[in-house]
C-alpha cells in the first residue's frame, strides 16, 4: 500500500513516555488517512504503534457513530483516556445514550459528554449532572469549581440552541456566560432584539454586527464605526438610501453600500 512506501529510518520520538520510530509513526498517520477516507476501521490493525492506532480508532468511532470503535482504545495514557472519553462522548450525543458518560474517566471530557447528550435530547436536566466532585486539573479547587461552573453553563447555552428557547440562559448566573447564550441565541434565532440583553457593550455590538439584514435603528445605536459600517453595509438593498450610505467611513463598505443601490 501507499503508507508501505514510507521509508524506514532509526531516529526516534517519545510520546507520553513511550519510544516510537519516527516511520512507524508516520506510517500511522498515513493509515488513519486512508481508514477516514474510506471508513474502513480494519486499515485501523494495521498501525503498528499503540499511539497511531487509538487516534485511528477514535477519529473512526467518531465518523461511524460506533461505541465498538471506542472500546478498542487502549491504555492508561493522557492521549488513551482522553481519546476514549471524546468517542465516548461523541456517540451518547449521537445515540441519545447517557450512560456511555459514566464510562468517560477525564472529568472535563465526561462533563463535555452529559452536555453532547442535554443538548440532543433537549433536555436542561442533565446538566445538572456536571457538578464538582473533587479537584482535577492541579490549579486547585477555587480554580477547580469556576470550570465546573462554565461548562455547566455551557451545557445550558447549547440546550437554549437545540430548543431556540431563550429563558434557558436564565439559569447561567455568571453575566460574561449569560451574554454568551444570548449571543449564540440571536444568531440562532437571526433576532437583532436578543443581541440587546447583552450586558457587555462591546459584545453587544459584535453581535449586531453579525446578525443578517439588521433595521437601520439598530446600526445607529452602534458606537463603534467599523462595527456601524458593517451594520449599515449588511442591510437589506431595500432599506438602504444615499443618506445611508453616506454615513459610512469604511470607504470598501461605502463603496459596496452605493453599489447596492445602484443594482
Amino acid at each position: 500500500s501507499t503508507c508501505n512506501k514510507i521509508p524506514s529510518q532509526k531516529r526516534e520520538q517519545i510520546l507520553e513516555g513511550e519510544r516510537y520510530n519516527i516511520a512507524d509513526l508516520e506510517k500511522g498517520v498515513c493509515y488513519t488517512v486512508m481508514a477516514k477516507i474510506t471508513q474502513d476501521a480494519s486499515i485501523c490493525d494495521k498501525i503498528k504503534t499503540q499511539f497511531n492506532k487509538n487516534e485511528c480508532y477514535k477519529e473512526l468511532g467518531i465518523i461511524k457513530d460506533d461505541v465498538l470503535l471506542c472500546n478498542k482504545i487502549k491504555g492508561e495514557t493522557g492521549q488513551a483516556r482522553i481519546g476514549r472519553g471524546h468517542c465516548y462522548a461523541h456517540v451518547a450525543g449521537v445515540k441519545q445514550d447517557i450512560s456511555l458518560c459514566e464510562e468517560v474517566e477525564d472529568p472535563l471530557v465526561k462533563y463535555e459528554c452529559y452536555t453532547s447528550v442535554a443538548e440532543s435530547k433537549q433536555d436542561i436536566s442533565i446538566c445538572e449532572k456536571i457538578s464538582y466532585q473533587r479537584e482535577f486539573t492541579g490549579f486547585g479547587e477555587e480554580q477547580d469549581k469556576l470550570t465546573v461552573l462554565s461548562q455547566k453553563n455551557w451545557c445550558y447555552t447549547k440546550v437554549a440552541e437545540s430548543t431556540k428557547d431563550i429563558s434557558v440562559c436564565e439559569n447561567i448566573k455568571i453575566q460574561k456566560d449569560k451574554d454568551v447564550c444570548y449571543n449564540n441565541m440571536a444568531v440562532v434565532k437571526r433576532d437583532i432584539a436578543i443581541c440587546e440583553m447583552i450586558q457587555d457593550q462591546a459584545k453587544k455590538e459584535r453581535c449586531i454586527g453579525v446578525i443578517p439584514n439588521p433595521d437601520i435603528t439598530f446600526c445607529d445605536k452602534l458606537q463603534d464605526q467599523y462595527t456601524k459600517d458593517k451594520c449599515y453595509a449588511e442591510l437589506d438593498a431595500t432599506k438602504k438610501e444615499i443618506n445611508i450610505c453616506d454615513k459610512i467611513k469604511d470607504q470598501s463598505y461605502k463603496d459596496n453600500c452605493y453599489i447596492d443601490i445602484a443594482a
